[in-house]
């Protein structure tokens, strides 16, 4: 007897179950969230599974896992912004998060659309730049430019790292000011005033999130060129 399509939907869901709870887990572990929050994020995970089965088309030739990552991820990331008791690290960290999350996603929409295939050249390639990509939100995320050069951060630092740590800022505002008007807006919206992507996408009538998301890519891609070989993970 041919399986039914709610077979196999039901199918994902339950073997992707144990994969879920450990994505979570490492979430919360990651972002040092107290872990009373896990059954919160396990459900909205689980409604990011259930998305993810609903939406899964094999003919696509990419794996349910791969597939369902993206939207599990990202309802647990909406699920960690309600969170009210959030530390400003695991803020900070969602923020980013969330950043990377909607630049992968809007990759992955366009090539199911175009049907593209890569070559495992072009997958390592895209591997690489999205850790590079991701290197640069966390390090935008974790910046607060707006606060004082004494705060509690810079004095646990020696005064070369804490002049190190001013030119980078220095070095990193003069290259966001040289993006084009609308990517400058989306950086300094999203980093620096915790706008959402939605929130900007609002205030540009007739656009979506969507589009947000691809300008803040090419905004990073701008950013990683002007800034050349900075390695921002040593900073972070």
């Amino acid at each position: 007897m041919a399986e039914t399509s709610e077979q196999r939907k039901h199918q994902l869901i339950t073997e992707s179950q144990l994969f879920t709870s450990n994505l979570v887990k490492k979430m919360v572990k990651s972002m040092n969230l107290p872990v009373d929050v896990i059954p919160e994020l396990e459900a909205a995970g689980y409604l990011g599974l259930v998305e993810a089965a609903e939406k899964f088309d094999e003919s696509k030739g990419i794996s349910f896992l791969n597939f369902s990552y993206l939207r599990i991820r990202g309802a647990v990331i909406d699920a960690v912004r309600q969170i009210s008791s959030l530390s400003r690290y695991a803020y900070r960290y969602q923020k980013a998060l969330e950043a990377i999350h909607s630049a992968r996603e809007a990759d992955l929409e366009a090539r199911q659309a175009s049907s593209e295939v890569l070559s495992s050249d072009e997958m390592l390639a895209k591997v690489f730049d999205i850790a590079a990509d991701g290197a640069l939100a966390f390090r935008l995320s974790f910046d607060d430019y707006e606060s004082e050069a004494n705060d509690q951060a810079n004095q646990d630092l020696n005064p070369e790292d804490q002049l190190n740590q001013s030119l980078i800022k220095k070095k990193i505002l003069e290259a966001i000011a040289t993006l084009p008007e609308q990517q400058r807006l989306i950086i300094e919206g999203y980093y620096f005033h915790d706008k959402s992507f939605v929130e900007i996408a609002n205030e540009e009538a007739g656009n979506s999130k969507s589009w947000v998301s691809r300008l803040h890519q090419r905004a990073l891609t701008s950013l990683k060129e002007a800034l050349g070989d900075m390695d921002f993970e040593e900073f972070f």
